[in-house]
């Protein structure tokens, strides 16, 4: 178990992805940089769901930032090790590989729903 208090990054866009995460408790804000605007929120991610999937493929550097917009505690897989065991067994890399892929898509598409929205108020 980890914990992160309010205002805590869990990593940088950018950084190393050494860790992979499921939320038990609190909520994370994925943030991207943006040139001239700082950075802007994405999406928040909350208890029972996964955090992470940079750790899988090469660089193995985080598309975003992650923050605890208030008290959060995850479960932190080893990057290495799930990619060690991934490796050697391919039972197991198929079902994260399906399973991650599952929630990229899920999260794809709701940012592509509040893209929608907010462009209907543009015209």
């Amino acid at each position: 178990m980890q914990a992160f208090c309010e205002g805590q990054s869990l990593f940088l866009e950018g950084g190393s992805a050494e860790f992979f995460y499921l939320i038990d408790a609190g909520q994370i804000l994925l943030k991207v940089y943006v040139p001239g605007r700082d950075s802007m929120s994405i999406q928040a991610v909350g208890p029972g769901e996964a955090l992470g999937s940079s750790w899988l493929f090469p660089p193995f550097q985080w598309h975003f930032s992650a923050m605890a917009v208030e008290p959060t505690e995850t479960i932190a897989f080893p990057a290495k090790t799930l990619r060690d065991i991934a490796q050697t067994n391919h039972k197991f890399c198929y079902e994260l590989v399906l399973r991650l892929a599952a929630v990229m898509t899920h999260r794809l598409e709701d940012v592509r729903q509040r893209l929608i929205y907010a462009g209907q108020g543009l015209n």
